[in-house]
């Protein structure tokens, strides 16, 4: 329900040419929330990430692992996955897509496609 609000709404601000870096921003923060929360019984990437994030095993880059044996001590993993995501979306992709003046609205009905 989540992702065709978010296509309906970047679709609709496309085609009227209204709020489009608001709602590419909430389109953003959308894509990160269902990135952070997936459902693991049907997922087994995020499976894997879970196992690595609770038992501590280094299988995975340099720098997820630093990141991961930082937070352990503080979040739960379902914690740590959605702070990392939203960062992801909003901060990096969200900051280059309006430094380099790329369509927000495009960009986010191309991501709500793959």
């Amino acid at each position: 329900m989540i992702w065709i609000t978010i296509v309906l709404f970047s679709f609709l601000s496309a085609v009227t040419g209204k709020i489009e870096r608001t709602v590419g921003l909430v389109s953003f923060i959308g894509f990160g929330y269902l990135v952070g929360t997936p459902n693991y019984q049907y997922n087994g990437d995020a499976l894997v990430y879970f196992y690595n994030y609770v038992f501590g095993t280094n299988n995975f880059e340099l720098g997820y692992n630093k990141l991961a044996n930082f937070m352990r001590s503080r979040y739960d993993y379902q914690t740590f996955r959605l702070y990392s995501s939203l960062m992801v979306y909003v901060l990096i992709v969200y900051l280059y897509v309006v430094k380099n003046g790329v369509n927000m609205i495009f960009l986010s009905m191309m991501l709500s496609c793959m």
